[in-house]
């Protein structure tokens, strides 16, 4: 099956478009230290707010940082948090949502309900909320998106777990006697992968971007580490005077965002039964 899958992803060419450049972006992160001409902590005031050349690549901020060695290590920063925080959600909205899906009834409502009360609230609203009461740092960035963006995964794996528990295979396991843990985790959660592997891909996107958004309003990432999201902070004193720390990072954070959106919705189709081909 994952050959078939890898033929229709070669064959969408929006998401491989997607997959290389996310594929190119972790590269980067990966090998900062060795790609990135100047430390992108050290400051040179005699070269602040330099435009773009030979030697900045980027130009510089405020206080003579290279940017272009700041951009990539911020790379770093987005794509960990990204990738930590998606993971805190699908390992809580997968459980909840093969719990409450297979033993229905009392505690199908009781969980649903508080999901429902979840996604009441404005995510990021509420991710403002914590944050604000918290330090605010790297850590606690990743663990409350985690925290908030569970929901709405758990309804989807929900909903397939309703189905799936009714097929033949799944009685079987029942007859056969095979505990509860078993038939959720070894017969029913491989099921469902597929739906949260493309729900996983788009809500990276989704927490890079919330990062961005904490970081350049001072909640996220702290200064002087390096993130896309505090560049921009100190680009928008000097929008009119150095475009390049606006421009650079905001261009950093659309093409990534895009990439793993189309990655995701290439993933929708190549999962999606109704377009199977082979």
């Amino acid at each position: 099956m994952w050959k078939i899958y890898w033929r229709r992803l070669k064959r969408n060419k929006l998401a491989l478009s997607g997959l290389s450049i996310i594929l190119f972006l972790t590269i980067l992160a990966i090998f900062a230290p060795l790609l990135t001409p100047y430390n992108p902590l050290e400051q040179n005031l005699l070269a602040r707010l330099s435009s773009p050349s030979k030697e900045h690549w980027f130009g510089t901020d405020d206080l003579g940082r290279d940017v272009f060695s700041r951009i990539i290590y911020g790379t770093r920063i987005s794509l960990t948090v990204g990738f930590v925080a998606i993971g805190i959600a699908i390992i809580i909205g997968t459980i909840i949502g093969l719990i409450s899906g297979y033993f229905a009834k009392k505690i199908d409502l009781i969980l649903m309900r508080f999901v429902d009360i979840m996604l009441c609230f404005p995510a990021f609203f509420l991710i403002l909320m914590v944050i604000a009461f918290l330090e605010p740092n790297i850590y606690n960035v990743m663990i409350v998106i985690g925290l908030t963006s569970w929901p709405g995964l758990a309804r989807l794996v929900r909903g397939e777990c309703l189905s799936i528990k009714e097929r033949e295979f799944i009685s079987a396991a029942k007859i056969l006697g095979l505990s509860t843990i078993r038939i959720l985790f070894v017969h029913i959660l491989p099921n469902v992968l597929a739906p949260v592997l493309v729900s996983a891909t788009l809500g990276v996107g989704s927490a890079i971007l919330i990062e961005s958004g904490l970081s350049f309003l001072g909640l996220g990432v702290q200064p002087p580490t390096p993130s896309w999201g505090n560049i921009l902070t100190s680009g928008k004193d000097y929008i009119y005077l150095a475009w390049w720390l606006s421009v650079f990072p905001g261009l950093a954070i659309l093409i990534t965002v895009l990439a793993y959106n189309l990655l995701g919705e290439g993933l929708r189709d190549i999962f999606d039964p109704r377009t199977f081909e082979g």
